[in-house]
């Protein structure tokens, strides 16, 4: 299960892809929708670490942000 979301969060692969390999490697079948409940699982599994994850940062003295520079139609000097 971690394998696959390690795939598809990193590597940007599609789910019919990360199917494809899980067969090609462990020959094992494992349909689409099998995959995207992997990735719900794992989204309310991990739900309350990224809760206290977000309170940390919350309550902390410093949030650290990245100011990339993007062009959007009405300010073509924006940060994201």
């Amino acid at each position: 299960m971690i394998w696959s979301m390690n795939q598809y969060m990193t590597y940007l692969t599609s789910m019919p892809k990360i199917g494809n390999m899980i067969f090609e490697n462990f020959n094992i079948n494992t349909p689409e929708q099998v995959l995207c409940r992997f990735k719900k699982n794992l989204a309310e599994e991990y739900q309350t670490t990224y809760e206290k994850i977000k309170q940390i940062l919350i309550n902390g003295p410093l949030i650290q942000a990245d100011e990339t520079k993007t062009a959007v139609i009405t300010n073509p000097n924006g940060y994201v």
